[in-house]
């Protein structure tokens, strides 16, 4: 038989046990995500930072290393939503179906190569072209993904921002983006374990003097810019990269040229444009053909003398239907400024309207321009259907950039 001094011992040795248990089966799950490293979940806590949750740094990482990013999910609704950068630093959002605007995020300097997510939740951007940040389109988890060393930039030909210098992957494990120095070149970071490396350097003189990143192919290859070529680089042939490991889509030439992709990699629309008069035939003279991804050449498809468009883009995730924007008049007497579409085949030319923009600054998926349901494109300041109809405003502000579309 026990004592009562054995019974006192035993009982509060079974009550320790059960507390031990009780803490352990109440621990939360995001505390146990937090300690994954997954792309998809939080990683390790940093210093958190005025107006965002979970464990997050803006400091820049060390010079020459990047961040493994943060990306805990968020619930998204279905409301087509238009997100953009109004003023130099505030990341806004509006609601179409609402009409409510919401401010996500009042960056600290200018926002710039600002991109959304392929699943709609993230944002990625530059700030006064020194520092990659990512936040979440609910304002929360600003992080310091990668800081340009000192003396360099992000994007070094442009001062600005407002060009395609930095581009994410489609699956949105990387981001490519030019920096300089002089001479300029092409780094890879790695969002899973916070790898920088050097893809390509440009060369020091001549048409290849500078590179920009224009947009990914699929989510290994990416289609980069000279000032007079465009070429494909492969991104798992590895770092340092020479010229001779390029592929040429579009050699130099004396026309104007604007290109897209589909976002199934399985083809190019390249359009080349003449706006000298009576170079090519009366007024103005445009022709677009399709081929492969990787093919030089090709099928025409479209052509006219009355347009001369200054951006060309494939309408949402299909290839059925091409986006043209006409943002000057390359004759006197032309008038047919504003957006077009036309089918991919080359028919059923129709005018969405007649005031002259731009197409998004930053990027060329789908997103970027039409909204994630194929029904409504964003044009400047203004949203419309791709049925027709008259555009309506998403912002007055005279400063807004387009960023993209997500939902709600």
């Amino acid at each position: 038989m026990f004592t009562n001094k054995k019974m006192r011992r035993v009982l509060l040795i079974g009550l320790g046990i059960c507390l031990l248990l009780l803490t352990t089966a109440c621990s939360s799950p995001a505390q146990a995500s937090q300690s994954s490293g997954s792309l998809a979940s939080a990683s390790a806590p940093g210093r958190s930072t005025t107006g965002t949750i979970g464990g997050t740094d803006t400091n820049c990482p060390a010079p020459g290393t990047g961040r493994t990013a943060a990306m805990p999910p968020l619930q998204l609704g279905t409301d087509q939503a238009i997100v953009y950068i109004d003023a130099p630093s505030t990341l806004k959002h509006y609601d179409v179906q609402t009409g409510r605007t919401t401010t996500i995020l009042n960056a600290e300097g200018s926002i710039g190569h600002a991109q959304i997510s392929r699943d709609g939740q993230w944002i990625l951007f530059t700030r006064d072209n020194q520092a990659i940040q990512l936040v979440r389109m609910d304002g929360n988890y600003l992080q310091t993904l990668y800081c340009a060393p000192p003396g360099q930039q992000i994007d070094p030909e442009t001062a600005s921002g407002y060009s395609p210098a930095v581009q994410w992957s489609p699956n949105q494990k990387q981001v490519i983006f030019s920096q300089g120095g002089s001479p300029m070149a092409l780094y890879l970071l790695d969002l899973t374990n916070g790898k920088v490396q050097r893809e390509i350097t440009a060369q020091t003189t001549g048409a290849a003097s500078m590179l920009r990143p224009r947009t990914w192919v699929d989510n290994t290859r990416v289609y980069i810019t000279s000032r007079a070529s465009m070429y494909i680089l492969d991104t798992s042939k590895g770092a340092n990269q020479s010229f001779n490991q390029l592929q040429l889509i579009i050699g130099v030439s004396d026309f104007f040229w604007d290109f897209d992709s589909t976002y199934d990699a399985s083809k190019l629309f390249t359009m080349f444009v003449d706006p000298t008069p009576g170079r090519a035939g009366p007024g103005t003279y445009c022709q677009i053909i399709r081929s492969s991804v990787a093919q030089q050449g090709g099928v025409p498809v479209f052509q006219s003398n009355t347009l001369a468009p200054n951006q060309l883009r494939v309408s949402g995730y299909g290839s059925s239907t091409l986006l043209l924007s006409v943002n000057q008049r390359a004759d006197p007497a032309d008038k047919y400024n504003g957006l077009w579409k036309v089918n991919a085949d080359g028919t059923g030319l129709v005018e969405l309207t007649n005031l002259p923009n731009v197409f998004n600054m930053f990027g060329q998926y789908p997103w970027s321009n039409v909204s994630r349901d194929d029904q409504l494109y964003a044009y400047g300041s203004r949203f419309g259907s791709l049925n027709g109809g008259t555009p309506a405003l998403y912002t007055t502000s005279d400063s807004a950039i387009l960023v993209g579309w997500t939902t709600l």
